[in-house]
């Protein structure tokens, strides 16, 4: 059974492809730590009005 030579891959393929998947892998890293950041700056921020409710409730004791 003869093989398609348009499906037949070559190094060039499997280096563009691993290049491919290193460029995925970085991509989702990237996104990974965007979400961390994006979670600790909302905490951050969800403390601070936390704290200054607080505060104020406490002035008007």
């Amino acid at each position: 059974m003869s093989q398609n030579p348009n499906l037949q891959r070559n190094s060039s393929d499997d280096s563009a492809l691993h290049r491919l998947a290193r460029l995925h892998d970085l991509a989702r890293l990237h996104a990974e730590q965007l979400r961390r950041e994006a979670i600790a700056e909302w905490r951050e921020r969800c403390f601070a009005g936390v704290s200054s409710v607080l505060q104020s409730l406490a002035f008007w004791r």
